[in-house]
């Protein structure tokens, strides 16, 4: 049996790193898909989800973000860094 190692958060300061560099990455792989993830705001992290959540105003560029295809990119971003079962939580948000 092959051993795979899988990454989990462990800290505030790794989620926001890992949400920028996802958002680089993102930039250069598809510049669409980063100007509508680009208006989320990480909000909080757990060992499987990262929560990322839109103002009102921005609820049409969330649901840019929301779909099977999109998903699976960002999935595939965190599967290459080591994150294999991190996913993506999005939702609307009212400051």
């Amino acid at each position: 049996m092959i051993a795979t190692n899988n990454k989990t958060i462990r800290s505030k300061n790794e989620a926001k790193d890992l949400w920028e560099f996802l958002l680089k990455t993102v930039n250069k792989e598809n510049p669409f898909l980063h100007s509508y993830l680009d208006e989320g705001i990480l909000l909080d992290y757990d060992h499987r989800w990262l929560y990322v959540g839109y103002l009102l105003r921005n609820t049409d560029h969330m649901e840019m973000v929301d779909n099977k295809k999109n998903h699976q990119t960002i999935e595939a971003i965190f599967q290459r860094l080591g994150y294999r079962e991190l996913r993506l939580h999005l939702s609307k948000i009212d400051f």
